[in-house]
């Protein structure tokens, strides 16, 4: 039996696109990023999650089971405002978290908030999204400034958080509702 493109055609009606996606940063109180923030996102990667390995030695075989489930960062890249208005909202945020002038620490309810990332179909409606819980920027990346370039100044915020949910929210015909 040979591979028939037909065949894979009338299986998968369509694919995903990675351009089609809307990040939404919602900081804490206090912080307040302009509204028009989800618009200046570049890129970003939906998140990795991780169940840690734990290996038992017995009669010479290493048996190995599951442990406790990792996040790791996310980085979101933004394209730079005229008045830097976003770049300076972030380190605001992170400022709350630690000020290296004063020496001050925030408690944690002060500057966790939350990301929702949603990936989109051809017709811009959602098919899932993820919420990011407890999130707060850990890195705000250089802006690259060079005289020989006429490319749009960005910067990347990379983004610690405790964990994420996931929930299905495609309607479509095939749509399978569950959250993750």
């Amino acid at each position: 039996m040979g591979f028939k493109l037909d065949d894979m055609i009338g299986k998968y009606k369509d694919f995903a696109r990675g351009y089609l996606f809307y990040a939404q940063v919602s900081p804490p109180g206090g912080i307040a990023l302009q509204s028009e923030h989800p618009y200046l996102v570049k890129s970003t990667t939906l998140p990795k999650q991780t169940i840690e390995v734990a290996e038992v030695d017995w009669q010479g075989n290493k048996y190995k089971f599951g442990k406790n489930t990792t996040f790791d960062t996310l980085t979101i890249v933004f394209r730079s405002d005229v008045q830097q208005n976003l770049r300076r909202e972030f380190l605001t945020w992170m400022k709350k978290i630690h000020d290296p002038v004063s020496n001050e620490h925030g408690t944690p309810s002060s500057y966790l908030g939350t990301i929702d990332l949603t990936q989109l179909d051809g017709k811009g409606e959602p098919i899932m999204s993820y919420k990011l819980v407890n999130a707060f920027p850990s890195d705000i990346a250089e802006v690259t400034l060079d005289y020989s370039s006429k490319e749009i100044s960005e910067f990347a915020v990379t983004i610690t958080y405790q964990y994420h949910v996931v929930d299905s929210v495609f309607s479509g015909p095939d749509a399978t509702n569950v959250s993750i």
